[in-house]
């Protein structure tokens, strides 16, 4: 059981389900960048697109971001890591006298992952055809 659906713990957890292990995964809301894109790293495009002055959203504490730098980098996907076997759960909501209990969100997050990742690919698009 991994909880938490960040870089770390996608890699985690990747890392056990390839050594044969059965995964859990908890992934709660997060972003989800490209690794890369158009032959430049994520973080380039944070850059270029002014993503690490961002403010914080109003109401939340922290955000996760969903990207891989093991073996090389990769874009995390969720539903490729389900079909390969992992079980994928909402956010980790308690865990009381050794039960865990998960918030009913796993779709709306996986969705709003998503749709992270297609607006990032979106402003990256609009960004080079402003700039050539």
């Amino acid at each position: 059981m991994v909880v938490g659906a960040g870089s770390s713990g996608v890699q985690i957890a990747e890392e056990l389900m390839r050594a044969g292990r059965k995964v859990y995964l908890s992934v709660g809301p997060h972003d989800r960048p490209p690794r890369s894109y158009r032959g430049r790293d994520f973080v380039w495009w944070l850059g270029v697109l002014n993503k690490w002055d961002a403010e914080a959203t109003p109401g939340v504490e922290h955000t996760t971001i969903a990207v891989s730098g093991a073996n090389g980098g990769h874009t995390v996907d969720f539903r490729r890591l389900a079909a390969e076997g992992m079980t994928l759960l909402g956010r980790t909501e308690t865990c009381r006298d050794g039960v865990l209990r998960f918030a009913p969100d796993l779709a709306q997050n996986i969705a709003r992952g998503d749709a992270n990742y297609l607006s990032l690919l979106g402003e990256a698009d609009a960004y080079v055809t402003r700039n050539g």
